[in-house]
């Protein structure tokens, strides 16, 4: 074993003994390496603008419009040279005369209260079940199951909502809303 170290020793100081022969031959430069493309660079450019894009594009979807503004107006104003003789005095304004005070008109009266036409009570109605949905929703009221915009006892269902009915009776407005037990 011991000559095979010796014989590795030898060859290592024969190898620091001799120097290497250079890669280019004495008088010749070597080619500088070629410049690679950034495509980090350009890549970084390309994500960072798709980025404005996209929140200049959420900026108008969720900026209030304006209303356009009104064109402006144009006034043209005609120039006339002035007058080579003199024009006349202007007599001053005459003063206003204003008419004599007048007595203030008769109140009018309201009619009695007894008078007033009353509007006969909404007809009774009971809520009994609504079965809601966003697009079909119904009620059930007074055994019959009804839609919106259908009639009962005279009233106009005007919209049902998943706790109350809303009805519409001689232009009067009137809820009905689920009891909770």
């Amino acid at each position: 074993m011991s000559l095979i170290n010796d014989a590795l020793k030898r060859a290592s100081q024969t190898d620091k003994e001799h120097s290497r022969p250079s890669a280019v031959p004495p008088g010749m430069t070597a080619a500088p390496a070629p410049r690679r493309f950034p495509v980090a660079l350009v890549l970084g450019l390309v994500i960072a603008l798709l980025a404005m894009g996209a929140v200049w594009i959420l900026w108008r979807a969720l900026s209030p419009s304006a209303p356009p503004a009104p064109p402006p107006s144009v006034t043209i104003i005609a120039h006339t040279p002035a007058p080579s003789t003199p024009v006349a005095a202007v007599a001053p304004p005459a003063p206003v005369i204003q008419p004599p005070p007048t007595a203030p008109p008769a109140p009018v009266s309201a009619p009695p209260p007894e008078k007033l036409p009353t509007l006969p009570p909404v007809p009774a109605l009971k809520l009994q079940a609504i079965f809601f949905s966003r697009t079909h929703p119904h009620a059930l009221i007074n055994g019959h199951t009804l839609a919106e915009g259908e009639v009962v006892s005279e009233a106009r269902i005007v919209k049902i909502a998943p706790d109350r009915v809303t009805l519409e009776w001689n232009g009067q407005s009137e809820t009905l809303q689920m009891e909770t037990p």
